[in-house]
């Protein structure tokens, strides 16, 4: 009991320390910043559910190891669960030689018969072949226990004293499991304990006053069940989760009033272009409105003489002529003056100023018109049919982030299975199969019925250890995130959800055989001593000294197997052994018929069923076969059973070995239950945006033609003039070319001074005279105010320029430049120049490590060499009597060391392969793409990790 509690400690802390380290390496996955309160709860629930994963894959260990040793009738060497005998304590067959010893025989006979447990009160006999299990309150009794022949009656058995807490069961695991500590925290258990051993020992009981969320009549399996952990301290540093978050803007919403600051900022960006289109405008619009008024009236005053004497073709030429007159004396610069030279230079610069003005529209209209929008739309809180419309229209422009971007697959889905329907039937009811007798050592024979009890129990434990699997498969993949920033399309949804799907059922299937083969392994090799008989036995061996003293030893025999042909194999040589004609003992030979169809035998009961098939339980014809053997024996008590129904659909055939059915882990279908519907309402996205290019509409002209109209008239209103005096200038020059010119004697050292000093002397003039608000007033007071307006105007103007230019040379302003679709090079290149500011989100942010991961393995040498090959196992087993070499002989420890040691290597390949496997299909999870050193570091730390994992398992 003892040893096995310190290997739970063991194993428990182990565990504990690989579930802290996991917790350690596991990524927090949260779209925003969680609260203090949140972030809390999350790390307690992970925490909670990895010690909840690990702890039921311990207790699945456990009960595999305890029902496998059940159902194999291996025989403990406490005998509680089976006890040998000797000739002198029960009865023989017979056919043993016997030694004389001058005044004593002994027989070479060993028995094993089962224990059989009756409870105080209860005439009901508890087998522990039968019985899974048969507790009895644990004490200490002065008997022999070869007085009781395996049959222990608590009604005629008085205990000396009780051991309060400890229970006595089949196997020391159940004991163990089933009993409590509550003796060993009392000082007088513990002095009454002791007191039955020869030896005192001085012993620390355990302390009750130590603070435990476990009391002293807890239950070991509670305890194993918890780890064995008491307590783990979480120190949590919130804001340790906050700096390593750094989120970069945090949105919130309040209610507030109309804010004038965005809506006057608007008007005084199209102030400039509105002011001018009114402007020009106005005047025009005022002149056609008293127009229209004066011609209203004088129609209504000179009615009938206007229709008399004009025609409307003389109206329309006379209103022609008019716009024509209006439209060649339009004038924006001169209104009063009656300088005639200056009323044409301002007629000329209006026509420029119009012209240029058409011009600039018309180019601005053209760009518009030719380059096309990028529209981003945006749909707040879409509904399904809204984003599948939007996907059909747009297909991968839509965008729509996750709410919730790390789902539990638990939430999205739900996962059933139909297992064979073995699983289901009274065939592995305990009702059914208890019936049956157990084999003893006075059968000389082995069949079915001596075998069926345990037959029927490993089928139930291979539809339990199934089921137990595959819940557990199901409640770790139930857990495990399903991480997306976007809303996936509904065919993207279902492609990866199917490509998890079928990562997660060769998952567990690999996890199923991984623990089968390490059962198989363990059994093969450690050639276990069973009550069935098939791999080896036990007899009593005598050795004679020289000095004429004899020594007499139980010792383990290995006998071979042989078939009609008379081929031998051995059972601790091949585990592959069929048993189908008769097992060779020393001095006999045991027949075997296993009696019914589709029944077959290996060299335990593990492996007989594992190739027999169950065929016989199809047919109504093979069961009444079986009640008919099972009458000759005296059972009579059998309970009606109804055989497989072979019309139930099933992707087995009916004379399939229980092997291949366990290979595919007794399952007959898998049924998924999922849906788009449900992703999208746990993916939860709060806005959908979508782009797509479009021609620019009228609205958009106008607005883009209203917000530079405003620059463009003060440019060319300035400019106009002065371009119309220069064009004259240079008409007049050259019509002073062409005409006669008189020869002048010129003195040519002066006449370019002359020209220039005239030059400057007008440059001077026109600064001084330079009035940009001319009102035409002959008033020489406003007409200075005027000039000295404009000489401020120009002053000032300068100053602002430069003021603005040096405040934004030396502002501190952040630029938010994008780069659609970066390659690689040109990520490394913003990488040199914007290492700290750059930030690229990736489009996915969950990969499978297959596409730019590569893993390969290497065993050790020994898993390549001719040790673990089967022509040395050969080799060493020479000889088929092992008996006549002592027992740490390598001829006799040799072929079953290096069986289990090629075992090991197959089980480290396919457990690293699976691994591998299990990896590469896992996902690496980053919603920012990290510069090539930074990836580098991260992938090698989590394959670091990685590599510690199986190691881990398989030594567990």
């Amino acid at each position: 009991m003892w040893q096995l509690i310190r290997s739970f400690c063991r194993i428990s802390t182990s565990i504990v320390n690989d579930i802290l380290n996991q917790f350690h390496d596991s990524l927090l996955l949260t779209s925003t910043a969680l609260t203090e309160d949140l972030f809390n709860a999350t790390v307690q629930s992970m925490l909670h559910s990895l010690r909840q994963m690990a702890s039921s894959s311990f207790i699945q260990s456990i009960t595999a190891v305890q029902k496998i040793t059940h159902v194999n009738q291996f025989i403990s060497a406490l005998s509680t669960n089976y006890i040998p005998i000797t000739k002198e304590y029960g009865p023989a067959p017979g056919i043993f030689p016997v030694f004389n010893f001058s005044s004593i025989h002994v027989s070479t006979y060993i028995g094993i018969f089962e224990n059989k447990y009756i409870l105080k009160n209860s005439s009901r006999i508890c087998s522990c072949k039968n019985n899974v299990s048969c507790p009895l309150p644990s004490g200490l009794y002065n008997y022999s226990g070869s007085n009781k022949l395996g049959t222990y009656d608590m009604n005629k058995i008085q205990p000396i004293a009780t051991v309060p807490g400890l229970i006595v069961d089949c196997l020391p695991i159940q004991t163990t499991l089933s009993s409590t500590l509550e003796c060993f925290y009392n000082r007088t258990c513990i002095d009454l304990l002791l007191s039955f051993y020869s030896t005192p020992d001085n012993i620390s009981i355990l302390d009750e006053t130590l603070p435990s969320r476990f009391n002293s009549t807890t239950r070991i399996e509670h305890l194993i069940n918890e780890l064995l952990v008491e307590e783990i301290v979480n120190d949590l540093d919130y804001s340790k989760y906050y700096s390593h978050c750094n989120p970069a803007v945090c949105h919130y919403k309040h209610p507030s009033r109309f804010n004038w600051l965005p809506l006057i900022t608007t008007i005084l960006g199209l102030l400039g272009g509105i002011t001018t289109i009114l402007r020009i405008v106005t005047p025009y619009t005022v002149q056609l409105v008293l127009f229209m008024q004066r011609y209203c009236c004088s129609r209504q005053a000179h009615e009938n003489t206007q229709q008399q004497n004009q025609t409307i073709r003389i109206r329309l030429i006379r209103l022609f002529r008019k716009v024509e007159t209006k439209t060649i004396r339009l004038n924006f610069y001169t209104h009063y003056s009656h300088d005639r030279n200056r009323l044409n230079h301002g007629v000329l610069s209006t026509r420029l100023y119009i012209v240029l003005l058409l011009i600039s529209v018309c180019v601005i209209v053209l760009f518009s018109d030719l380059s096309s929008q990028i529209v981003v739309e945006r749909i707040p809180l879409p509904s399904i049919k809204q984003y599948e419309e939007l996907y059909t229209q747009y297909s991968t422009d839509v965008t729509c982030p996750c709410t919730n971007i790390s789902l539990p697959y638990g939430s999205l889905m739900t996962i059933q299975v139909r297992y064979h329907q073995i699983c289901s039937s009274d065939f592995i009811q305990s009702s059914w199969y208890e019936v049956f007798p157990a084999l003893t050592s006075l059968d000389l024979k082995i069949d079915f019925l001596l075998f069926a009890s345990s037959y029927f129990q490993t089928l139930a434990i291979f539809c339990d250890f199934a089921n137990i699997t595959i819940s557990g498969a199901i409640e770790r993949f139930s857990t495990t995130n399903f991480v997306n920033a976007q809303l996936l399309s509904s065919e993207l949804f279902l492609s990866t959800i199917n490509s998890s799907l079928n990562t997660f059922i060769e998952s567990a299937r690999n996890e199923f055989h991984y623990k089968i083969s390490l059962i198989n392994a363990s059994l093969h090799s450690n050639h276990y001593v069973s009550n069935m008989k098939t791999n080896a036995h036990l007899k009593l061996a005598v050795t004679k000294y020289l000095n004429g003293s004899y020594q007499l030893r139980i010792v383990g025999y290995d006998f071979y197997a042989t078939d009609i042909d008379y081929d031998d194999c051995f059972c601790v040589h091949d585990a592959t052994c069929s048993l189908t004609y008769e097992i060779v003992l020393e001095y006999s030979s045991v027949n075997i018929d296993w009696q019914l169809e589709g029944i077959r035998g290996g060299c335990t009961v593990m492996d007989s069923v594992l190739k027999s098939s169950l065929i016989c339980w199809f047919k109504a014809s093979c069961l009444s076969r079986l009640r008919i053997l099972a009458s000759r024996v005296g059972l009579s008590n059998m309970l009606p059973i109804k055989p497989l129904n072979k019309t139930m659909i099933s992707r087995y055939r009916a004379d399939s070995s229980v092997e291949n059915i366990l290979d595919e882990m007794m399952i007959e279908d898998w049924n998924f239950s999922y849906s788009f519907q449900e992703f999208y309402r746990q993916c939860k996205p709060s806005i959908c945006s979508f782009t797509y290019e479009k021609g620019t509409n009228i609205i958009y002209v106008i607005t883009v033609i209203i917000s530079l109209i405003g620059g463009i008239n003060v440019i060319l209103r300035l400019t106009s003039p002065f371009i119309t005096k220069i064009i004259l200038k240079v008409i007049d020059i050259l019509k002073h070319c062409k005409s006669p010119q008189i020869p002048t004697v010129r003195q040519e050292n002066h006449g370019l001074n002359i020209i220039i000093r005239n030059l400057m002397a007008r440059l001077k003039h026109k600064l001084i005279m330079l009035n940009i608000f001319d009102s035409e007033s002959n008033n020489p007071r406003t007409a200075y105010r005027e000039r000295m307006a404009t000489k401020l105007y120009f002053l000032i103007l300068p100053f602002f320029i430069y003021v603005i230019t040096i405040g934004i040379l030396y502002s501190n302003m952040t630029v938010d430049k994008s780069v659609l679709k970066p390659s690689e090079e040109e990520y490394n290149r913003l990488l040199t120049s914007h290492s700290k500011l750059l930030d690229c989100p990736c489009e996915k942010i969950s990969i499978e490590y297959k596409y730019f991961v590569e893993i390969s393995t290497r065993l050790h040498s020994v898993c390549s060499s001719d040790f673990v090959r089967k022509e040395w196992r050969d080799y060493l087993w020479f000889t088929r009597n092992a008996m006549i070499f002592h027992r740490l002989d390598i001829r006799v420890r040799g072929p079953a060391y290096f069986s289990f040691l090629s075992a090991l290597c197959q089980i480290s390949e396919t457990t690293l392969r699976n691994a591998v496997d299990q990896f590469l299909h896992g996902t690496y999870i980053s919603p920012r793409l990290l510069s090539q050193s930074n990836f580098e570091k991260q992938i090698n730390h989590i394959v670091l990790q990685f590599q510690k994992v199986p190691g881990a398992k398989f030594a567990r």
